[in-house]
């Protein structure tokens, strides 16, 4: 009885899936049948349901489609972008929020050969869940930093099921992504910002990506930014560039896509906050040049203050950069600058060290009248002693020879009016020719006294004063008069230099931002 029973219950097994639970298959098999079977179904809804779970039955979804005419299956992509940044050039990235969209064709789920309703024909929109029992491609974005799906207030998913068996996935990302950036014209600089995808695990042999072609119509690229897009410090100069590439591992080829955009940097940014402050900075530094070169304080503590304002701006200038190894333009500019402010503090150290020779205000010597009258004073206080009346000579102990006395005649006929000293070489002559030299040397100095004093009643009491105060006191400088022509003639031909350099900006390939250089390899899209 036992080997009856298990042979009874072996046909039952065989019998029942014809009869029951695969009974969809069968139908599948034989379109006909399927066909009848959704035309007796009366509600969309339900000839929907209908299709859907035989659609699935046997489905595995870790297997990929495989066509006919192709051994690899061809993913057809394209992007439209939302919103773009923000870019940032410390961390050389910047973020996209986009639709990103795929297309791809499964036989499996092809129900072009029934005559379904018109609602049907156009395609069917999937739930998620669906989405989860069906095979999806492995996209993943080579150069992205992190990225993820918008799930609000439901997720940002879409996907939708073709006739033919064409099934588009679509879905709302933010991405950030890297940008090898170049930074020697910064702030002038151009840069091209790569966002590359392809598949993870399957080589090019199993998938195979492609650019949606566009040809008429609005979207004429495969990449479609949205009118609103606007940056804060960057321009998108011209359409995205799209190519498609393969990716050499070591793990084999991958098929990648990749797209690219020209970016523009704005200036008007860094022209108000760092170029014209540093320039008027400079400028500054240049009134020290008409400053009297006797104020000392000022002038150092004003190119002092030049620099340690410049000093300020550089740093919050750099706040923002990344550090590399190499000068910007920007920095090129506040070397510039640095290097006119030291120039005008050496500038005055040259015009302190070699042309000022006074210190503050000159002391008012006396005038020659008063020099006069204190010597008057001398000679009419002065009286002979009783040796010098008596005629005699200095004997050797006071001190007179013979050959001190015709030296001191030689001298006494230079300078007649000399001090006490000169009058008492003069008693070593003897009584009767001091007393003749006193009396030629008086009437000479009250001739010169009276000379004296008639030229400056006809100047004016303060006219010789003043000019022996202005011989006392520094003029301008030669040094300072020089600079004021030399600085600011070298300070605009450098600057007129320096705009002509770095406006003419290179543009960079496209290919020289490529993430792993050399490992991308173009081909025909």
């Amino acid at each position: 009885m036992r080997p009856s029973l298990l042979m009874l219950l072996l046909v039952l097994q065989q019998l029942l899936p014809v009869e029951g639970g695969s009974q969809a298959a069968k139908e599948l098999r034989n379109p006909h049948a399927m066909q009848t079977a959704i035309a007796g179904l009366n509600s969309t809804r339900d000839q929907v349901t209908y299709l859907l779970d035989s659609l699935l039955k046997g489905y595995d979804k870790s297997l990929r489609p495989v066509m006919k005419e192709a051994g690899a299956t061809v993913i057809t992509s394209y992007i439209n972008i939302r919103s773009m940044g923000p870019i940032s050039e410390l961390h050389m990235d910047y973020a996209l929020d986009l639709y990103f969209r795929q297309r791809w064709q499964d036989p499996r789920l092809r129900y072009d050969m029934f005559n379904i309703s018109n609602n049907m024909s156009a395609g069917l929109i999937l739930s998620m869940r669906m989405l989860d029992n069906i095979w999806k491609p492995d996209t993943y974005f080579i150069n992205g930093k992190g990225s993820y799906m918008h799930t609000l207030t439901t997720p940002n998913k879409l996907i939708r099921l073709h006739p033919n068996g064409e099934i588009l996935y679509s879905m709302r990302l933010t991405v950030k992504a890297s940008c090898p950036m170049q930074l020697r014209y910064f702030p002038m600089d151009e840069q091209i910002c790569p966002l590359i995808f392809g598949s993870y695990g399957y080589p090019s042999s199993d998938i195979l990506y492609r650019w949606k072609q566009v040809t008429t119509g609005i979207e004429r690229s495969p990449v479609v930014i949205s009118t609103n897009v606007t940056l804060s410090q960057f321009n998108l100069t011209t359409s995205p560039e799209v190519r498609r590439h393969f990716r050499i591992t070591r793990r084999g080829n991958f098929s990648v896509l990749s797209v690219y955009f020209h970016l523009v940097r704005h200036t008007g940014f860094f022209i108000i906050q760092v170029y014209l402050p540093c320039s008027l900075l400079v400028v500054l530094s240049w009134v020290s040049f008409w400053i009297n070169r006797e104020a000392t304080a000022d002038r150092v503590s004003l190119g002092i203050t030049a620099v340690l304002t410049l000093t300020t701006l550089c740093h919050d200038s750099r706040q923002d950069l990344p550090r590399v190894g190499y000068a910007t333009a920007l920095d090129y500019f506040i070397v510039t600058c640095y290097s006119f402010l030291i120039g005008s503090i050496v500038e005055f150290a040259c015009v302190h060290h070699f042309t000022k020779f006074g210190y503050g205000e000159p002391a008012l010597e006396d005038d020659d009248d008063d020099d006069f009258d204190y010597d008057d004073d001398r000679d009419a206080g002065y009286q002979p002693s009783a040796s010098e009346d008596e005629g005699g000579a200095f004997d050797a102990n006071n001190g007179c020879s013979g050959g001190q006395r015709h030296d001191l005649m030689g001298r006494r006929s230079l300078n007649i009016e000399t001090s006490p000293v000169g009058r008492r070489s003069v008693l070593c002559m003897g009584q009767t020719v001091a007393k003749r030299a006193r009396k030629r040397a008086g009437l000479l100095e009250r001739l010169l006294r009276c000379l004296r004093q008639a030229v400056g009643c006809l100047k004016g009491p303060n006219k010789r004063r003043q000019r022996r105060r202005l011989a006392r006191i520094n003029s301008v400088s030669r040094i300072d008069q020089i600079s004021k022509v030399v600085f600011p003639t070298a300070f605009t031909a450098i600057n007129l230099l320096y705009w002509l350099t770095y406006l003419k900006r290179i543009r960079f390939a496209a290919g020289d931002h490529l993430v792993g250089r050399g490992e991308l390899h173009d081909s025909i899209v």
